[in-house]
């Protein structure tokens, strides 16, 4: 009788230690949750490149040369993996900055392209500031 409830005991343990293991060997994994579609995945980027040169401007006091100044390598590229096209116009104290993801079919200026549009200008304090801005499309379908 002893022998027996030994032999079960381990046998108990033996299948906890499998369900332990699988359960670390699934959470290994990561989750398995909805995956975002690259337009999505574009908008968000193109959201925080905007925060970011912004930023960048108030703090620098000046455009950024490029936006791999701005350190954020995860974010340069849109949704389908193209790098965002980026330009700065204008001089001094005023001046425009773009963001622009070309879409899928990395073809510039039509429906499917993603910007983000900021103007500079002087502040009060003799520093430059966010004048005005706008991201195209405003809203995704």
């Amino acid at each position: 009788m002893e022998r027996k409830k030994k032999i079960i005991v381990l046998a108990i343990l033996g299948v906890c230690t499998v369900v332990v293991i699988i359960w670390n060997v699934m959470l290994a994994k990561g989750p398995s949750g909805p995956t975002l579609s690259p337009p999505d995945i574009t908008r968000d980027r193109l959201l925080r490149l905007t925060a970011q040169v912004t930023s960048f401007v108030t703090r620098e006091g000046r455009s950024p040369a490029s936006l791999e100044e701005l350190n954020s390598p995860n974010d340069i590229v849109d949704g389908w993996k193209q790098p965002f096209r980026f330009t700065s116009t204008g001089q001094g104290k005023k001046f425009q900055c773009e963001i622009r993801s070309t879409g899928a079919d990395t073809q510039p200026d039509n429906e499917d392209d993603q910007v983000s549009t900021l103007k500079f200008g002087p502040d009060p304090y003799g520093g430059i500031g966010f004048e005005s801005g706008n991201i195209v499309p405003s809203q995704l379908p």
